[in-house]
This record gives C-alpha cells, structure tokens and sequence, in this order.
C-alpha cells in the first residue's frame, strides 16, 4: 500500500458523487440526465427547473406521481392546455392537490378554471371568489 503524500493529493478529487462533481463543472443538462438515470427524479427535477427546462422536468413529476407539481411545470414551461388537462384527470378525493392545483390557476389568472378546481376541492369560498375574478357572476353566486 502507498503511502499518501501532498504531492500524490495533487489533483485528486474528494470521492464526491457524480451528478455534484458535473454541477461544479457547469454540466447541469448531463448532472439531470445522470440523475434521471440514477433514479433521482426529483433532484433531475430541480436541476431541470434551474435550468428552466421545465418541459424536460414535467415526464418525470408524472413519473413520481406529484400530478400538482406537473401541473405547475406545464405552465412553466408554457404549456397552459396541458395543464388543464391534466387537472381534470385529478381523482375527486385528492382534495390537497385539487385545492394547490386551484391556487395554482388563480395565480396565473386562469379564474375559472380555479373555480372549477376548488369547487371538486370542496372550496366553496375559493370557487366563488374565482368565479367573481372570472366575471362569471352565475357561478359564484351558485357557490356562494
């Protein structure tokens, strides 16, 4: 066995994991695609989203389940109808993602389709102050 010497830890790189030591480099894509291929999906998510390849990181919340994190990075990444597509697939009794995914349409101005949301959510209050902010007077006043 060798014996270590300044002169041998020239260069020699701390064993460090593989997707940190291609961020240092500046290789954020590959540290994403090596974490994707780690099966770290949600560190290859927020490597994506640093990166604002939100559509790179939308297949792979799907993958994980987080249905309201998909739906966030489909606006993200500009893809509004597929946003709302998959908050119609919401299951009714999911009631925490309906009602992030309801928040999530108000702050984008999608009024009425916040409504939408918070009424399967449960949210009257909220259905019916989205409904208002969509001119939709018919419908608040249902929800009321």
């Amino acid at each position: 066995m060798s014996e270590r010497t300044p002169e041998s830890d020239q260069g020699a790189e701390p064993d460090i994991d593989p997707v940190d030591a291609l961020v240092r480099r500046g290789e954020h894509p590959a540290a994403a695609r090596l974490a994707v291929a780690r099966g770290e999906l949600r560190r290859a998510i927020d490597l994506y989203q640093r990166l604002w390849r939100y559509a790179d990181a939308l297949p792979l919340a799907l993958q994980l389940g987080d249905t309201a994190l998909a739906i966030e990075l489909a606006f993200d990444a500009g893809l509004p109808d597929r946003a709302r597509e998959l908050a119609h697939h919401l299951p009714p009794e999911d009631a925490a993602s309906l009602a992030r995914a309801a928040a999530l349409f108000a702050r984008r101005g999608a009024h009425h389709d916040a409504g939408r949301l918070a009424e399967r959510a449960g949210d009257r209050g909220l259905a019916s102050e989205s409904y208002r902010r969509a001119g939709d007077h018919l419908e608040e006043g249902r929800t009321e």
